[in-house]
């Protein structure tokens, strides 16, 4: 995977690489009942497009536990996780509110 040196860098490089995953996630996303997923795979890919050029080790330094391990590819993974997730679930968990 190449990565660009700098935001200011041009993009389409890793666009190139990294945007077939994202087709076929926001392309299963829409057939779903549940128009929250297409929504928030969206927000995952466009996330993507700004952040997901940085390499491992970019986040080293912050208040985060292990956050050299970040790297660009978290976008994606969230979202085939978030796909998964709502394909044997088929609705959100509300378990953390307190209700």
């Amino acid at each position: 995977m190449m990565v660009p040196l700098s935001e200011e860098s041009d993009r389409s490089v890793f666009q190139k690489e990294h945007s077939i995953p994202f087709l076929h996630i926001i392309q299963s996303s829409t057939l779903h009942p549940n128009n929250h997923l297409h929504k928030i795979q969206r927000s995952f890919a466009h996330f993507s497009t700004l952040y997901g050029n940085r390499p491992a080790g970019y986040h080293k330094g912050t208040e985060l536990k292990r956050a050299k391990l970040l790297d660009g590819s978290l976008f994606v993974r969230a979202a085939l996780l978030t796909a998964k997730y709502m394909g044997e679930a088929n609705t959100w968990s509300i378990s953390g509110f307190l209700w």
